[in-house]
């Protein structure tokens, strides 16, 4: 028997949540139903984790008409800035 062992994530959140936060970090700004095609998860799933994340101050709303664009929070992109970059 195998024992597999996870790295603990930042922010406790799992491995869903991070790569959606990730993606988020990675693409600077999305809508719920743009990062669920690129997951390939449903806009619901990734509109909940979304929410989660605004609540964890990870991630930002900017509203343009009736569109949500979802954007890291300057905190988080220098927490996970490649220091080659700055």
């Amino acid at each position: 028997m195998t024992i597999r062992i996870e790295p603990e994530l930042p922010f406790g959140l799992d491995r869903n949540h991070y790569s959606i936060f990730a993606g988020i970090r990675t693409n600077s700004s999305m809508t719920a139903s743009q990062m669920a095609k690129e997951m390939g998860k449903s806009s619901q799933y990734v509109g909940r984790v979304m929410t989660s994340l605004v609540e964890k101050k990870l991630i930002s709303i900017q509203r343009d008409g009736r569109d949500k664009f979802y954007e890291p929070a300057i905190d988080a992109i220098i927490a996970y800035a490649n220091p080659n970059q700055l």
